[in-house]
């Protein structure tokens, strides 16, 4: 049978390959699954995993969001202040992304572009190769002031020090950048291709080469990073909780786990002054997801702790002997107004720290409050150094605390064995006392004030800046190892490098003043206890490469299996990131760096994995590491876990605008990426649709003509001629 010989098959046909083609029309008019390969020839994909993202506290919400499908925006790299102002108050072909280097990225342009109507994005380009600026500091200059000791609700003549109106800051350099709000996306792109990429589509399609701006099609940006979060902690929280029962998830509290080790077991009944307190921070943060480095702001203070641990693991009885023990501390989550010692000082003070006593458990570790501290010793910013052949610390004291007669004495005794120490190591001790009245200076931030609110102790802060912070990048995305002028190669560290000398000279000080204060000795420890190789190599695996040997062989099995399920490969040839993240968001550094200390304090003992498991106890903790030794090493020691969860999150019916606990959390959002296109003119855009719509419009019609005139225009052949 023919079509030809049917009009009325022949009309049937013909209206169902219009209905087809009505379809067919349709689909091409919206994305679908199988419109990916038109959208790689349209897009360029950039490196996108480095995007500003939002965090609340107990009122705010800061940092940044895009739409829900993207920003788009046509390209535009100033080359100074006034092309920012040119392209917000009369660019022609708004709105824009910006593209802009780390000189522009400061405080006064980003206010511009943040009340402008013609800014829909902003990409920082930093490579490495990038010349850095002078600063950038995006957080206060009195960072978590309001949470310390000498906030302006203290009773204390220290009160109006380091507030907004006060001449004095730590941190000069502080733009509280970190702390702003942006109703538009912006990224950091460090890769190399992607940012020539950007920079190679802007000089051939949106500038010529004597720098005259050109007309449609241009170099275009879409920005995604679309924030689930809004408005404040309380809020969100609230939301998450309401939705719960469906999966819905806005945002989650910031959260990670402190890290405490003791010299010696620590079981049984502790008597008062019977523990020295030797602390760091472990966690850092950017305005940026995937790079928080904290070169000088906390990796010098973690690698010089575990180079101290270990030393000092060396002298275990000689600290037995004198009735005396060190714990060691890692606190995470300082950042944000003091998380980690927060909690930890809380469950202090319901004496539920580590755990709560649990008088039915005989090997249970000791209950440690703070009258068992003897004195504390915190380990701040000690990376920035200005001689090669001489260290240079400075040794803060609370003025407060130092009215106290005996805190004072015990505080001296710190000084000057500090002094001694530093006398036999090369390293000169300076206490910072005001000018003026000679009086002990403030406290830095530290988390040694977070004890001070709790119980009057001694102690002493001991870092490389006196009274203004040197390190011009405190919180900064460029806080890396060129910070801190660490010498090395992905792979090895440089002969010349100095900073693991500096480091080893600080740790040998510190070690020794301890050992002399604990042990009442004039001995000095052996020159070779701090292992100045061993702090090489800490400092290469978190400033240079986290797939270093030394965190590979600390790697225990169950943590292996969890980097296996990760979302991504953890073990890449790039810097650790030191950023506290939600739950379950940024750990396993923090695991590895508890293997670090577990080793560092423990000793091997013969045991094979299983034996190994099994003889935990809550005094005792037993790590094994598969990848150390030919069988695996089993190790004995005493590190552990310690939550840093906000009280606030823990009260119930907590008042999140009552400042007393930290109230942070971290937005969820399910991607980010970064994508370079030609944008045609807005007048071809609509034509495109105008044309795309008449042409199904007139297909429809067409068919629709054709079905009710198919008997006229399709008329039958004669039947064929019977033979």
């Amino acid at each position: 049978l023919r079509l030809s010989t049917d009009p009325t098959l022949m009309a049937l046909f013909l209206s169902d390959f219009a209905k087809m083609l009505l379809v067919f029309c349709i689909i091409g008019l919206f994305p679908t699954a199988f419109a990916a390969r038109v959208a790689d020839k349209i897009y360029q994909e950039i490196q996108g995993d480095m995007a500003c993202f939002k965090r609340f506290n107990g009122t705010h919400e800061v940092g940044c969001t895009s739409a829900f499908g993207g920003n788009v925006g046509v390209l535009y790299i100033p080359e100074d202040i006034e092309d920012i102002k040119w392209a917000d108050e009369k660019g022609p072909h708004s709105p824009y992304i910006f593209g802009l280097t780390p000189s522009l990225f400061t405080s006064e342009v980003l206010m511009i572009l943040k009340d402008s109507k013609n800014v829909n994005g902003i990409v920082l380009f930093n490579p490495d190769n990038q010349t850095y600026p002078e600063q950038d500091s995006p957080v206060s200059t009195c960072p978590s002031h309001e949470y310390g000791i000498y906030n302006e609700s203290s009773s204390s003549e220290y009160k109006d020090y380091c507030t907004a109106d006060a001449k004095e800051s730590w941190n000069p350099v502080g733009t509280s950048l970190l702390y702003k709000s942006f109703n538009f996306p912006i990224f950091l792109i460090q890769d190399e291709e992607s940012v020539n990429a950007i920079t190679k589509c802007y000089n051939t399609y949106n500038r010529d080469s004597l720098g005259n701006y050109l007309d449609w099609p241009l170099c275009s940006l879409q920005l995604q990073s679309n924030m689930y979060g809004a408005t404040n902690s309380e809020v969100c929280i609230r939301r998450t909780n309401s939705f719960a029962i469906v999966g819905i998830n806005y945002c989650g509290p910031i959260h990670d786990y402190n890290i405490h080790g003791s010299l010696n077991e620590m079981n049984g009944e502790l008597e008062d002054s019977s523990v020295i307190v030797v602390a760091a921070r472990a966690d850092a943060a950017s305005m940026f997801d995937n790079i928080s480095p904290g070169a000088d702001s906390a990796v010098t203070g973690v690698v010089t702790l575990l180079a101290v641990a270990k030393a000092l693991s060396k002298y275990k009885d000689d600290f037995k002997d004198a009735n005396k023990n060190v714990l060691f501390i890692l606190f995470e989550g300082e950042t944000w107004d003091y998380l980690g010692s927060a909690s930890m000082t809380y469950d202090m003070s319901e004496s539920s720290f580590p755990f709560k006593f649990n008088p039915n458990d005989l090997s249970q570790v000791s209950n440690f409050n703070f009258s068992h501290i003897d004195y504390f010793i915190e380990l701040s910013q000690l990376g920035i150094q200005d001689a090669n052949d001489e260290s240079q610390i400075y040794l803060y004291t609370d003025p407060i605390s130092n009215t106290n007669t005996n805190i004072q004495e015990i505080n001296d005794k710190i000084r000057k064995a500090m002094e001694d120490a530093g006398g036999m190591f090369n390293v000169n001790v300076k206490s910072v006392t005001d000018d003026k009245t000679t009086l002990p200076y403030p406290l830095p931030p530290a988390s040694l004030q977070t004890f001070l609110k709790y119980f009057n102790i001694s102690g002493a802060v001991l870092s490389d800046h006196s009274f203004q912070y040197k390190n011009k990048f405190y919180q900064s995305y460029l806080d890396n190892y060129k910070n801190v002028k660490f010498i090395s190669s992905i792979n090895n560290t440089n002969s010349s490098d100095d900073l693991h000398k500096h480091l080893y000279r600080i740790a040998s000080t510190v070690s020794q003043s301890v050992y002399t204060m604990a042990t009442q000795k004039s001995d000095k420890i052996d020159v070779n206890a701090v292992d100045e190789n061993l702090i090489s190599d800490l400092l290469l695996c978190f400033l240079r490469n986290v797939n270093c040997t030394l965190f590979r062989e600390h790697v225990g099995q169950l943590l292996e299996q969890y980097i296996a399920s990760y979302k991504y490969e953890y073990f890449q040839p790039r810097p650790a990131k030191m950023y506290s993240s939600v739950q379950g968001g940024e750990d396993i550094l923090t695991n590895i760096t508890l293997y670090l200390l577990g080793d560092f304090l423990g000793e091997e003992v013969l045991e094979n994995e299983h034996e190994c498991w099994s003889n935990s106890t809550s005094a005792v903790q037993m790590f094994f590491l598969p990848k150390m030794g030919e069988n695996g090493t089993c190790i004995k020691s005493t590190p552990r876990l310690h939550s840093a969860n906000s009280p606030a999150f823990r009260i119930p019916g907590y008042n999140f605008s009552s400042g007393l606990y930290p109230t942070w959390t971290e937005s969820v959002w399910d991607t980010t990426k970064v994508r370079l296109f030609l944008k045609p003119s807005p007048v071809e855009e609509v034509g495109l649709v105008v044309g795309g719509c008449l042409f199904v419009i007139l297909t429809v019609v067409l068919a629709y003509w054709a079905d009710a005139r198919a008997a006229t225009l399709f008329v039958s052949s004669p039947a064929p001629t019977q033979c």
